[in-house]
């Protein structure tokens, strides 16, 4: 059996990991992988891989890296959902929604429009299973109902939160005993949380 050399198998494990969750590794991810210790050798391993037509590169994007070739072809009916930024599960941050980058997710797993992603920071929502660092899949929509998972925006902030609507009020409700909830009179419902994806 022939052996891969170090560009081979970057590009096997590019093509893997694009496969399995949809978006491209970090380059630490490659070096781990390949067992390499400088980011810049995974440069030049990238910079060859372009040069020979298997990979695209954006360099505005951050980890806009593309198979291309007969890989490509797997990915078709593939829907393109937006990582549009960070919200917090903790204290609202300032919400961010310029697209970072795509996520290619099965259809058997989400389909339908208006579907984006957001990766959670903060730990308010621990206990409905909702970690620092997963991201989660939201439907766009302008309502949900009581005790739904949302993902609001208050004051040009985003949190996610379970909603509820009381008299003359909302509630914002974390899923952590040590926290305590939002009220507020107003607020925009940005959708309902549908899903999440956590990498281990």
């Amino acid at each position: 059996m022939r052996k891969c050399n170090k560009e081979e198998e970057l590009f096997n494990f590019i093509k893997s990991h694009q496969e399995e969750y949809g978006y491209p590794p970090t380059v630490r991810e490659m070096c781990r992988a390949i067992k390499v210790s400088s980011t810049s050798t995974i440069s030049y391993y990238l910079n060859k891989l372009e040069t020979s037509g298997q990979i695209k590169k954006n360099p505005n994007k951050n980890r806009a890296l593309e198979v291309v070739g007969e890989a490509i072809s797997n990915f078709s009916n593939y829907s393109r959902i937006p990582i549009v930024g960070k919200i917090t599960a903790g204290e609202p941050i300032l919400a961010v929604e310029n697209t970072e980058e795509y996520l290619l997710a099965s259809p058997n797993l989400f389909r339908g429009e208006g579907l984006f992603i957001l990766t959670v920071s903060g730990e308010s929502m621990i206990n409905a299973g909702i970690y620092n660092g997963d991201k989660i899949i939201v439907k766009q929509q302008p309502y949900v109902d009581n005790g739904e998972i949302a993902a609001v925006l208050i004051d040009g902030c985003a949190t996610v939160k379970r909603f509820y609507k009381e008299e003359n009020r909302y509630r914002l409700q974390p899923e952590n005993d040590t926290m305590q909830p939002i009220y507020t009179d107003q607020c925009t419902i940005l959708g309902k949380v549908i899903g999440l994806i956590r990498k281990f």
